[in-house]
């Protein structure tokens, strides 16, 4: 079969996936599906196997596209919106407003601030026109509704100042017109929004939690090694800050492939869970210093049919994502990064970067992601090392019974075993 996958990869223009069943039975017989996408992806796989392959044009030019950039992002574009998003973006403004770039942002404060002055410039200058305060400028007996109001330039001044509560002075307002003063209030409230508005949107930014993951740390790579006798996942998480640890942390770890059903149905990016001992509570951390998240590749695993051979043809991504509270704000903090199967190292180990000296332990950050080869590691997959183990074990048990018993041993054990009730004959036997 692995001949077979290799042929494939070789053949085709997409990407190679791994996808099993979810009880992992054996090949069952061959269904080649053709998924028409952008792409156009067209497959082979095995249903209700763990071999599903899939060739893509990115991948034939060592180019995989994943779903959680190393840098936690999510890589998902959409094509086509729902009728009217903008208005759903606009309801929400002040979650739109943080989650904009800060070049955008200061952009929109600051047209929101010209635009403000500007509006109201233009009511306070048609008061003056149309109270006629520019056409008595030189009339002593004149009551203007502004005094040293004189043209556009004037009312734009006053606008700015009377929004920036700067002060008056020189140009200011008079009691003979209400509207003047009317639209005085109604800007001085404006202002108050929009300012309340901006210092609440520059400090939300300011103290996202998604800023305190930028000291979070994983590790470049993942490996598969042995951990108490069993073939493990395990990949590397650290904090640079010490003062303010993350509290509460916890981690989580899928799988996202292709899939197809035992009925044939394709299931694309299917999120598949990796146990890392939620029973046990093994997936809550104590991030003191960078520790190992560690998966027991089992019956369970979706990486249990997958050996090292199968890794250089298989595709699919490990999403790790840690959740913790801030100790400082006391806000939640995420962190996300993904593993490629060119990322993970087979038959590999992370070095101890950890040691004590004169009672304080020390960290070697310089090493996080510092790996070295485990010799003499198997490169086959759990399955096959299953299989291999329970078949020597069947060997070792029936080897010597079969060779020291009599050949009529097993019919007298069927005999003294058996419910049905047995003759005087047959107990003579016995």
């Amino acid at each position: 079969m692995t001949d077979f996958r290799r042929s494939q990869s070789e053949s085709f223009h997409n990407t190679s996936f791994s996808s099993e069943a979810n009880c992992h039975n054996d090949l069952n017989h061959l269904v080649k599906v053709n998924h028409h996408s952008m792409n156009h992806v067209d497959m082979t796989s095995h249903v209700g196997s763990s071999s599903l392959s899939i060739k893509s044009r990115d991948s034939a030019q060592g180019k995989n596209s994943r779903l959680i950039t190393k840098r936690g992002n999510l890589n998902v574009k959409f094509e086509s919106r729902i009728r009217c998003w903008c208005f759903r973006y606009l309801r929400d403004i002040f979650t739109t407003s943080v989650d904009l770039p800060w070049r955008y942002n200061i952009l929109l404060v600051s047209a929101s601030f010209v635009l403000s002055w500007v509006f109201f410039g233009a009511i306070y200058f048609s008061i003056a026109w149309l109270r006629g305060d520019f056409e008595n400028l030189d009339n002593d007996k004149w009551q203007p509704c502004f005094r040293n109001f004189y043209n556009w330039k004037s009312a734009l001044l006053y606008s700015i100042e009377a929004q920036t509560t700067i002060g008056f002075g020189f140009r200011s307002p008079t009691e003979q017109c209400g509207e003047a003063i009317f639209f005085l209030i109604f800007q001085t409230l404006v202002a108050q929004f929009l300012e309340a508005f901006i210092i609440g949107t520059f400090i939300g930014k300011f103290s996202r939690p998604k800023l305190r993951a930028n000291t979070l740390m994983f590790s470049k790579q993942a490996v598969i090694n042995r951990e108490d006798g069993k073939i493990v996942f395990s990949f590397r998480i650290g904090d640079l800050r010490v003062k303010s640890p993350i509290v509460e942390g916890h981690v989580r770890l899928h799988m996202i492939r292709h899939h197809i059903t035992k009925e044939g149905a394709f299931l694309p990016y299917r999120v598949f869970d990796m146990d890392i001992g939620h029973e046990v509570g093994l997936d809550r951390v104590f991030l003191v210093w960078p520790l190992l998240v560690t998966h027991v590749v089992d019956e369970n695993s979706p990486l249990y049919d997958i050996s090292k051979e199968d890794l250089l043809y298989s595709e699919f991504e490990v999403v790790a994502i840690f959740e913790g509270i801030v100790e400082a704000t006391g806000t939640t903090t995420q962190l996300r990064t993904s593993y490629l199967p060119q990322e993970i190292q087979w038959g590999f180990e992370f070095e101890n970067i950890i040691y004590e000296t004169d009672g304080k332990h020390f960290v070697d950050f310089q090493r996080f992601h510092s790996t070295r080869p485990v010799p003499g590691f198997s490169p086959m997959s759990a399955r096959t090392e299953k299989e291999q183990e329970d078949m020597r074990e069947n060997t070792d048990m029936r080897g010597p019974i079969w060779q020291e018993r009599p050949p009529d041993i097993e019919r007298r054990s069927i005999h003294r075993s058996s419910t049905i009730r047995r003759t005087a004959e047959v107990e003579s036997r016995l």
